[in-house]
Formats: structure tokens, sequence, C-alpha cells
């Protein structure tokens, strides 16, 4: 005689199988955010760090090398390519074309300015590659980042150090200036020549004074002013506008003075030793 098996609504056998199954696949979604999400996150920092170095790179190549060649094969635009290139995202290189390096005006209509765009993207065929996503359909997604970078010229800054270096001039008795000569406008022998300091208001400061290129990359062996003789490498206490005496000028050294100091502005030295207040600062 056969045997009828009769099921009800109330027979909890085979839930389990339910249970695992539907555990089984929050486990593997919880795993597609944890790995793929913080990999797209770690993606997208890189991408930022490529195209901040691109415009940087970009900024500097327009400062340094040419500012007005902004042209496809031009150092400014070159450089950015070759700085945003250099830095990984995820095991690969971004795409980036000479198109997304662009020259833009700032807010005061100078074209002073760049815009770097990076990529690992599937319209630019380098898109990052998911771990867990592609079992759900998702293989890969778009990482971009975009920078600028400004190249403006200035006359001023703040948070300057109270120190003053002492600048270049004519050298009449050894000629020509180097950092070894000493400043002697009235020479103990009558003989030699006196040497000549012209201040930045005069016409001739542009040949004796300091230049941003010709002298880029002179050493200087920074030390004490004796207040005596005067060399290109003593250093000097400056009372900043609004400071004065020791205590202040400690303050400037180890802190900053946001005063604006703008070129040309006369500097007034501090008086008295400040060996002290300098070491403390």
């Amino acid at each position: 005689m056969a045997t009828r098996h009769v099921r009800t609504w109330s027979d909890e056998r085979g839930m389990v199988l339910v249970f695992v199954g539907m555990g089984l696949l929050a486990f593997l979604s919880a795993s597609a955010l944890a790995l793929d999400v913080g990999m797209f996150m770690v993606a997208r920092s890189q991408a930022q760090n490529a195209a901040d170095a691109g415009a940087l790179a970009s900024a500097v190549a327009l400062v340094f090398d040419d500012y007005d060649d902004r042209s496809v094969n031009g150092p400014a635009v070159q450089s950015a390519i070759a700085a945003a290139t250099g830095n990984m995202v995820m095991g690969d290189v971004v795409a980036i074309t000479a198109s997304d390096v662009t020259f833009l005006d700032d807010p005061l209509g100078q074209p002073n300015q760049i815009r770097v765009d990076v990529y690992r993207s599937a319209a630019h065929g380098n898109p990052v590659m998911t771990m867990v996503g592609r079992y759900f359909g998702v293989p890969s997604a778009d990482v971009t980042a975009s920078a600028t970078a400004e190249a403006a010229p200035a006359n001023a800054a703040t948070c300057v150090l109270p120190l003053t270096v002492s600048d270049k001039w004519l050298e009449m008795q050894t000629p020509a200036w180097d950092p070894t000569d000493t400043f002697d406008a009235f020479p103990s022998n009558p003989s030699m020549p006196p040497d000549f300091y012209f201040p930045a208001s005069h016409p001739a400061y542009p040949s004796t004074g300091y230049n941003a290129q010709t002298d880029r990359g002179l050493q200087l062996h920074i030390k004490a002013g004796t207040g005596i003789n005067i060399e290109p490498s003593f250093y000097y206490p400056w009372a900043i506008p609004g400071s004065s005496g020791a205590s202040d000028y400690q303050a400037n050294i180890a802190s900053c003075n946001t005063t604006v100091i703008t070129f040309g502005e006369s500097m007034t030295a501090e008086p008295g030793n400040m060996v002290g207040p300098t070491k403390q600062g």
C-alpha cells in the first residue's frame, strides 16, 4: 500500500537553504561594497594626485621656461602631460592629451590659470576594473580628476622672516662681485676705488642688485652679521612694520606675521643684540 506524504504551510523544512542563499547574497554585496568602492576611492585619490602634479608642473613651466608658449608642443603643455602620466592610478597610466590641458583666465581676466584633466575611463580605453562588481554585471568604472593651478605675478608676501640679507653691490676693488666679497665704501688704501651700492629705486639697480634670472641657484652660506663688515651672506635683524623689540622679533621668527610686505619696502634694522632672541625664535 503506498504512503502519501502530506506537506502543510507550517512545515519549515528546507528554509535553512533560503536563509543561506539570502545571507550569501548579502555577504557578496557587502564584499563588493567594501572592496570595489574602497578601490575606487583610492583610484580617485591617485587620479587627483596625477592631475595636481600636471597642473603644478605646467604652472612652473610657464614661470621658468616660457610664459607665452602655450602651444601643444610647448613646455607648459608637455610638462603637464609628463608629470600627470608619471603618477600611476591603480598600477596603470592615466589618459591625458594636449587637449586636456587648458589655459583659463583668473577672476581679474588675466590668462594665469592652467587646468589639467586626467582620465581612467572606458571612453579613453583604460577604465578601472572591478574585483567583485564584475559578477554583478559591473565589470569596470570610470575615474576622472581635474586640477587648476595659477602662475601669477606677485609683488608682496606675508609670513616673512624678520631677517634681511645684504643685497649685491657694484664691486670696485675685486671685480666682479662674488659671495666672498666685502662691501667697503671707505677703503683704507686711498688708491683703491670705493664700492658702490645702488638702491632699488636707482636706474642702475637692475644691473647691480640681485636678479631673479641671473642669480638663480646662487648659494649663500647664511650667517649672522657683525655690524662692522657687510658680506653677501650676512643676515641682520629687521623690525617688521608694527613690531618692535626682542619679544616681537622672536615671535616673528617662531610664528607667522601676517603683515603684507611689498617689493621695494624700506627695512629698518632691529637695534640691540638679537643673538638670543634669534636662537629662541
